[in-house]
Order: C-alpha cells, then sequence, then structure tokens
C-alpha cells in the first residue's frame, strides 16, 4: 500500500495536472501508435506475398504455355523478346550465373 501511495505521489510530482492519468493516456497513445504500425506492416506483408503468388502463378502459366512437362523445365522455350519483366531478368541472372561457374 505504501509503495502504491509512493508511486502515485512520484507520478503527480511528474505531472502535476494528470498525475498517474497523464501517464496512462500515454502509453494508451504509445499503444495505438504501435497498433497502428503494425497494422501498417501486416498490410505489407500481405501485398509482398500477393506479388509472389502471382509471380509463381505467371511463371507457371508460361511453363504451361510453352509445353514443358516439367514445371520450371520448359522444352520449348520462350524467345527472350517475348518475356517480359521479372521472367526476363530471372533468365538474365541465371545466365550470368552460368556463364561465371564457366
Amino acid at each position: 500500500m505504501a509503495d502504491s501511495i509512493l508511486i502515485e505521489g512520484n507520478m503527480w510530482s511528474n505531472d502535476p495536472i494528470h498525475g498517474a492519468l497523464g501517464h496512462v493516456l500515454t502509453l494508451n497513445n504509445q499503444i495505438q501508435s504501435v497498433q497502428r504500425e503494425l497494422q501498417l506492416v501486416n498490410t505489407m506483408l500481405s501485398q509482398c506475398s500477393l506479388q509472389t503468388t502471382s509471380h509463381v502463378a505467371n511463371t507457371v502459366v508460361d511453363d504451361v504455355v510453352a509445353g514443358s512437362s516439367h514445371i520450371g523445365q520448359s522444352s520449348n522455350p520462350i524467345p527472350p523478346h517475348e518475356k517480359e519483366g521479372a521472367a526476363q531478368e530471372k533468365d538474365d541472372e541465371v545466365k550470368r550465373k552460368n556463364k561465371r561457374k564457366h
């Protein structure tokens, strides 16, 4: 009991207008701020996940259209001028890695 009275007194000395309530309100504001930040981060993660899923789906569709028998290993590669965006960049990266190995 004496400890709580001492803590309350310290709160009033630190914030003579609001006392402990001021500290509680500050903590509540911090909690709300962190919750908003967490929501934003979760939204960003969701968007990244959707982009990754979309990229994987496009790659599978490209392989099927190319007539591949195994996903990821196209038996009839699509000419580079017909590929777009990330798929072309991925092919270029694989070629650079293969050149470094030889």
